[in-house]
């Protein structure tokens, strides 16, 4: 993996510096009253639904915010540089 394609990848967050941060995200959401929130990747599903988000299973879907705003459930872009892409036994046989 290329330099520039590591640095774009984040650890995760914390669960703590998730904690940290829920004021802040709650008091922007009060200020805006968003009618809806687009949640990247399951960490931030999981700060505005305040539940575990299992993406694989609940991506692509409509969910009721808190507030009453629909939120909608996504991958993070940061996922598709995690894939690893296994090589087809096409591939593999090609080259033999």
């Amino acid at each position: 993996m290329d330099s520039a394609r590591q640095a774009a990848i984040a650890p995760k967050p914390l669960v703590r510096q998730v904690i940290a941060c829920k004021p802040w995200l709650q008091a922007e959401l009060e200020i805006i009253q968003p009618k809806v929130i687009v949640c990247l990747g399951a960490t931030a599903a999981q700060s505005v639904l305040g539940r575990p988000v299992p993406i694989a299973r609940e991506r692509g879907k409509f969910f009721a915010g808190q507030n009453g705003e629909a939120v909608f459930v996504t991958i993070h872009p940061s996922s598709i540089f995690r894939r690893r892409e296994k090589p087809s036994a096409k591939k593999n046989s090609a080259t033999s």
